[in-house]
């Protein structure tokens, strides 16, 4: 009896083990120690900007957030053609967000309806362990 409670055990630490290394790899399993944050705004709508640099590491993700003084939408794409594209880009009005997992925010491109609207984003940037 002694004998299946010690292997009973040691099978329950292993499955353990396992599942927070299934979870790991999918970046669900540590919090982040640290995040950045920056904003987009747009001087002239119909003329996109490329987001700023900003590394993410593997499993997560950056949040990018229509500005809550918006009046108008703001448009995310992941190019410069096709967030100029109605049907190819994602429209948030204020307030909105969406997450998005890339290696780099300079891979999205926002566009606004409004002069000087936009969006801010931000990203935990340092898993624990590294």
């Amino acid at each position: 009896m002694a004998e299946e409670k010690e292997t009973l055990g040691t099978l329950t630490k292993e499955i353990r083990d396992l599942l927070q290394q299934i979870l790991a790899s999918l970046g669900g399993a540590e919090n982040a120690v640290d995040w950045d944050h920056d904003h987009c705004r747009i001087a002239t709508p119909g003329e996109p900007k490329q987001l700023s640099p900003m590394l993410i590491p593997d499993g997560m993700e950056v949040v990018v957030r229509a500005l809550p003084g918006n009046t108008g939408d703001v448009y995310v794409g992941k190019s410069k053609d096709l967030v100029k594209n109605a049907n190819r880009r994602i429209a948030l009005e204020k307030k909105d967000h969406t997450r998005m997992r890339v290696q780099n925010t300079s891979l999205i491109w926002v566009d606004a309806a409004i002069a000087t609207e936009g969006v801010d984003y931000w990203c935990e940037i340092k898993p624990k362990g590294t």
